[in-house]
């Protein structure tokens, strides 16, 4: 009688401990998808992929708008200094870099539908 009360008295702290694990997973993983939401919108912007989700896009989303920032003060620059041609070759450098950027997130989405349609419907 007291092996039987004795065991399930065990059992009941496994399954607390196994609760206990799994309330700290989905804990952790919701933290991990409110913090994975909460990109910077111009980083997003400036980002060739559809998420920043690793350094890596981040850093490269961080490169293109500081060169974004450096097109736009040497653009106003030259200006200044009544270097026109110079200024709108610039110009035009700055506002192409977030259409290529635009077009290339546009193409990726494109190729990740297209594999998604190459997928067996069993998948």
């Amino acid at each position: 009688m007291k092996e039987k009360e004795i065991e399930k008295k065990r059992e009941i702290k496994r399954e607390r401990r196994e609760l206990i694990t799994r309330a700290k997973i989905v804990e952790l993983l919701s933290e991990r998808h409110i913090r994975s939401q909460h990109t910077p919108v111009l980083l997003a912007w400036f980002s060739p992929n559809l998420h920043l989700s690793t350094r890596k896009d981040v850093s490269v989303a961080l490169f293109y708008s500081l060169l974004f920032c450096f097109l736009l003060i040497s653009s106003l620059l030259t200006f200044r200094y009544r270097f026109f041609k110079t200024s709108a070759l610039l110009l035009f450098f700055q506002i192409f870099l977030p259409v290529c950027l635009k077009i290339c997130r546009h193409r990726k989405l494109k190729r990740k539908r297209e594999r998604r349609f190459l997928l067996p419907i069993s998948m």
